[in-house]
């Protein structure tokens, strides 16, 4: 199982869900970025990343979970991974001139599609 794990909405520094990855969760390595397309979500106000083979990128955080199989369950019920809102998938990200495996969840729900962010960066808040 990697212990990585790539975020990119509500669970990056800033966001609402961060504290999800308190230090004694899990370890920020830095900047990174992933294949796929970022969209606001419909009646919400987090986004949901889409994959994508196109040359899209989405912009995030990766880290290092250090118990990953109590973290990911925990965040599998954050996510709402039973309901179908949310699906973990393990795929490439690129970190500087890295490339490995991590951990993303995608929006299960293509109709929850709104405005695409075409800069592939959504600005965590707080708020």
């Amino acid at each position: 199982m990697s212990a990585l794990l790539f975020v990119y909405g509500t669970l990056k520094r800033g966001g609402k869900l961060h504290h999800e990855l308190a230090p004694e969760k899990a370890h920020f390595l830095g900047l990174a970025k992933i294949r796929g397309e970022l969209f606001h979500l419909k009646g919400v106000s987090w986004p949901g990343a889409f994959p994508s083979e196109s040359r899209s990128r989405i912009q995030g955080e990766l880290y290092k979970l250090l118990k990953p199989a109590e973290t990911l369950k925990r965040l599998d019920r954050v996510e709402a991974t039973h309901e179908g809102l949310f699906t973990r998938k393990l795929v490439d990200v690129w970190a500087g001139s890295s490339k490995m495996r991590s951990w993303v969840y995608f929006c299960g729900r293509e109709e929850m599609k709104s405005e695409r962010i075409r800069t592939g960066n959504f600005r965590a808040t707080t708020k």
